[in-house]
């Protein structure tokens, strides 16, 4: 793990694993930070999963840590402070995701629809609000289908389980059959993984 501080302040930089999804934590390691305000330092981590790295109690990050070697640079004295994660598999899948569903969302097409759809509603045309939320729908579904498909050719992610488990970008009604398949993988390559394991037992029930 490697990056940069902006501005350091008293304190440790201390890496940290979550053991539950209620908060509790072990710590892992504290980084080193350089004159230059850079560390880069190997990390070994128990298993892939998600960890706190804390910026001297002043910046914390959730960070999802595995194999991949990763960059994180922040401003340190700040919650609300830049920060940049880089090299991270899981987090790269997760924040594609999450772009490409705002630029779809934002798209001339969409636009389109919703600017024909607020005219029927003024008309209060019921069957094409219908027709136009349909074709909505349809269009949702077949974007987030192609980028979960996507998730195949990765290895077993968290940064997928985060998206299957966020029901603001994913109707499990509509995605169950993506979702089973997807939690035998987790179940199988991310034992005891707290947030794996919460996935797959909701999935189950």
């Amino acid at each position: 793990m490697s990056g940069q501080v902006g501005f350091p302040q008293d304190g440790h930089i201390v890496l940290s694993r979550y053991t539950n999804t209620t908060g509790d934590v072990e710590i892992i390691d504290t980084l080193e930070l350089r004159d230059d305000y850079t560390f880069d330092q190997r990390v070994v981590v128990p298993q892939h999963g998600y960890y706190k790295l804390d910026f001297y109690g002043k910046q914390v990050l959730n960070i999802i840590l595995g194999e991949d070697d990763m960059i994180v640079n922040v401003d340190g004295n700040n919650q609300n402070g830049f920060s940049e994660i880089k090299g991270s598999k899981d987090h790269n899948y997760l924040i594609g995701f999450q772009q490409a569903v705002q630029q779809f969302q934002q798209s001339p097409e969409i636009t389109e629809l919703q600017e024909i759809y607020v005219e029927a509603q003024n008309d209060n045309d019921t069957e094409v609000m219908d027709s136009l939320r349909n074709s909505y729908v349809q269009l949702d579904q077949e974007l987030k289908m192609r980028l979960l498909r996507d998730a195949d050719t990765m290895r077993t992610s968290l940064g997928v389980v985060e998206v299957l488990r966020n029901q603001q970008y994913i109707d499990p009604d509509v995605f169950y059959d993506f979702m089973k398949e997807y939690a035998a993988r987790v179940e199988k390559d991310m034992p005891n993984t707290p947030v794996a394991d919460d996935f797959v037992t909701m999935v189950k029930n």
